[in-house]
């Protein structure tokens, strides 16, 4: 009985072991197939993000290319410019004989000058719209939706991918798992391991949180006294101070030197104090200081005596600078008609 019995233990521990390893080789190959979809699924966020940084690259060309024509458009216009200046003042400085048809000419040239650089600045400003605006196209229309739909499958395939792993790995678990961790390892620490954790880890952390707990609640519930007791004492001197402010601005005509929302605001830190404490504070500080420094202390200043020590700076001794007789240049126009209602310059 006892061979019978030994061989039976042997016999049921071949199999226990031949289970063991078939469960582990089941969850080898079930996190094999998980790290392979993973890694599929990082080599398809990684060719997205290739092809995202490939359309970015060809936007900041084609706007490199645009930025460039630009800059080109921009110097012919310049040139355009300098070129009508340079023939306005070439048929400015020649002599017509023929005076009746220079006022024509004239706002004829220069007319279509301004036409022409009109035109010019007119097709870069168009150009330069249809490049931001094609941009702005392609980045809304194209490049987000492909992005979020992109990440949007990622997530999706790896959520698959884990719940998928998840569940193979609880089936094995509970089909061959369970049953030799229940009957063996649980009882086990049961017997030995949370024994001990509730006689020497439990009384320890009871311990620590008797002794830690009420100091921090102390800590605590004095820090809120003291911070309420603060506000309390500070809100109303601030009301009042507000209040004073405002009569002093009152009386000086300050608020028509200033703009309206800072009337608005002293009225309402005069009313309540807490919310002036909470919200407008460092705004209410700066505000004083910048008044002190620009009006009570210049006040203050006028009437100090120190200001009698301090002597008045001397004036600069002007200097007198001798103009001679402006030369004026009187430039003569010489009238004349030519034949056959012809113009004759004169050279």
């Amino acid at each position: 009985l006892e061979r019978d019995m030994a061989e039976v233990k042997e016999t049921a521990k071949s199999k226990i072991a031949d289970i063991e390893n078939e469960a582990s080789r089941m969850i080898q190959e079930a996190f094999a197939s998980a790290d392979a979809a993973v890694a599929s699924e990082a080599e398809k966020h990684r060719e997205t993000s290739r092809k995202l940084d490939e359309a970015i690259e060809a936007a900041k060309e084609k706007e490199s290319k645009l930025s460039s024509s630009i800059a080109e458009l921009t110097t012919e216009s310049s040139s355009l410019q300098n070129e009508v200046t340079f023939w306005k003042d070439t048929h400015s400085s020649q002599g017509y004989c023929n005076t009746t048809l220079i006022r024509e000419d004239s706002r004829r040239l220069v007319l279509n000058a301004l036409a022409s650089t009109k035109n010019g600045f007119t097709g870069t400003q168009q150009l330069f719209s249809e490049g931001v605006d094609g941009q702005i196209r392609f980045v809304q229309e194209q490049l987000i939706p492909k992005v979020e739909k992109a990440m949007g499958e990622a997530c999706e395939m790896a959520l698959e991918t884990y719940n998928e792993i998840t569940s193979k790995a609880l089936v094995l678990y509970n089909d061959h798992l369970a049953a030799a961790i229940n009957e063996k390892i649980v009882p086990v620490l049961d017997e030995h391991v949370y024994p001990v954790w509730n006689q020497k880890a439990v009384p320890l952390i009871d311990q620590c949180t008797e002794h830690v707990s009420p100091i921090v609640k102390t800590i605590d519930n004095e820090t809120r006294k003291k911070v309420t007791k603060a506000r309390e004492g500070i809100a109303p001197r601030l009301e009042s101070l507000a209040s004073s402010f405002i009569e002093f601005a009152q009386k000086n005509n300050l608020f028509d030197k200033l703009p309206k929302f800072i009337s608005t605001q002293l009225t309402r830190a005069a009313e309540d104090g807490q919310w002036a404490l909470d919200n407008l504070f460092y705004g209410y500080l700066a505000l004083v200081v910048v008044l002190f420094r620009s009006t009570i202390f210049r006040i203050i200043w006028f009437f100090c005596p120190l200001r009698l020590f301090f002597g008045k700076k001397k004036p600069a001794p002007k200097k007198h600078s001798s103009k001679g007789p402006s030369a004026k240049a009187v430039k003569a126009e010489q009238n004349g008609t030519a034949k056959n209602g012809g113009k004759a310059k004169i050279y």
